[in-house]
């Protein structure tokens, strides 16, 4: 017994698909080139990962690009050839997914190390301001009982 050929039929991506694709394409070409400037901005503060953010930014817009040629040799292609180029506009988001979430974690660590800084001179300005000043018990004006009038 044989098993039955199986019919194999192409699949078409919407021109609506094709279209949102290049739409995003463009947008996270935009964003990267935020993220880009923030590491530049970072960089110009010293902080250590601004480099990193600021290739990251490079990175993101460098896959936007491709993923907005993949769409757009997709509008022009049909059947599996505009399918393949569609798949490969998606696996260049999926790179610029990776490359956004790098910058965000590097984001990430210098808030952290911005929020240490900002608790550790708080804790020394309340320690300081503590031994500067007497407590609120000491500042209360003191009522007279009447029993001691």
């Amino acid at each position: 017994m044989s098993e039955p050929e199986q019919e194999f039929t192409e699949h078409e991506i919407s021109d609506q698909t094709i279209q949102l694709s290049q739409k995003h394409a463009k947008i996270s070409f935009k964003h990267g080139k935020s993220v880009e400037k923030m590491g530049e901005v970072l960089q110009k503060r010293g902080k250590d990962g601004g480099k990193l953010i600021e290739e990251r930014g490079k990175e993101i817009q460098e896959h936007a690009q491709a993923s907005l040629k993949h769409a757009q040799d997709a509008e022009h292609q049909h059947g599996n050839e505009a399918t393949q180029s569609y798949n490969s506009a998606a696996q260049e988001h999926v790179k610029q997914v990776q490359a956004h979430i790098q910058a965000n974690k590097e984001y990430s660590k210098i808030l952290n190390e911005q929020i240490e800084q900002a608790q550790t001179v708080l804790e020394k300005s309340s320690d300081f301001l503590e031994s500067r000043s007497p407590s609120i018990d000491d500042q209360l004006p003191v009522k007279k009982s009447r029993k001691s009038l």
